[in-house]
């Protein structure tokens, strides 16, 4: 051997599709970019009248939740993710509890229907999400603090108490959505106190070569950061977000007994692992 390079047939073309994939997946991002930048542009003098009034307490939650519906449908064809949603949410005070993925999941279900969402509280400080947290009226938790979980119940429970729907992910974390963690029990107990129904409803991301297997990128999971996860995303060609809604569950029993029975009507809704 001399050391000169040998190119076996078919080597060029072998790399011309994969070229091909890398163009396309630039050419996505920039015009999604593009388009991203011109809705947040667009929405600024609505965003800047409802931060107004947020800050002196004349912004109702049903007026912001149906501004921030608009919003969010409009940003999730931006991001070219289309909503498939089985069954129907409760259209009365009750808690809605669900898996949890990704901060897509709030864009997924604010779309759909009005909620106030339980965060943690650093999401306040997060761009663009943050405010968006802040309109939608979500009630924060700090979970590091001793005890921090009995005033979120309380919080829930008297969201609930006012007629709101109150949304949280009751496995404390997000997952890459294969299977569902165990739930915590700690806030299944505002809505025993509120004597509210609670609605489970499994979210599901569909991988594109097989829709029973989670989305291989939507997962917002371990060291993932904002920023650069959102860059990811705005080079996938299409994402099917599937919400199934279920049952009712009434405010029966305990708290543990409870989140056991809602976990497993979501863990039920999911396509088999």
């Amino acid at each position: 051997m001399d050391g000169s390079l040998v190119l076996t047939p078919g080597t060029g073309r072998r790399r011309l599709p994969r070229l091909a994939s890398l163009l396309a997946r630039g050419g996505r991002r920039t015009w999604r970019l593009g388009l991203l930048f011109l809705h947040l542009l667009l929405s600024l003098p609505i965003a800047l009248v409802l931060h107004w009034r947020l800050r002196r307490g004349r912004l109702a939650f049903p007026q912001a939740a149906g501004i921030m519906a608009w919003w969010c449908r409009r940003l999730l064809r931006i991001l070219r993710i289309r909503l498939e949603v089985h069954g129907q949410p409760l259209g009365t005070a009750h808690l809605a509890v669900a898996n949890h993925i990704s901060y897509l999941d709030i864009l997924c279900l604010a779309a759909v229907r009005p909620l106030r969402f339980l965060s943690k509280a650093e999401v306040a400080q997060w761009p663009l999400f943050g405010w968006f947290a802040r309109l939608m009226h979500t009630l924060f938790i700090e979970r590091e603090r001793t005890h921090g979980s009995l005033p979120a119940i309380e919080a829930v429970a008297q969201a609930l108490a006012a007629g709101d729907a109150v949304l949280c992910f009751p496995e404390g974390t997000t997952t890459r959505g294969g299977q569902v963690r165990s739930f915590h029990a700690a806030l299944f107990e505002a809505g025993l106190r509120a004597a509210c129904p609670v609605q489970p409803i499994a979210i599901h991301y569909a991988s594109p070569r097989d829709r029973s297997r989670p989305h291989p990128r939507t997962a917002f999971v371990g060291d993932d950061t904002l920023l650069p996860h959102l860059w990811r995303l705005l080079a996938e060609p299409r994402i099917v977000a599937q919400l199934r809604y279920g049952e009712a569950l009434p405010p029966q029993g305990t708290r543990r007994e409870l989140a056991e029975r809602a976990r497993a009507a979501v863990s039920a809704a999911l396509p088999p692992a």
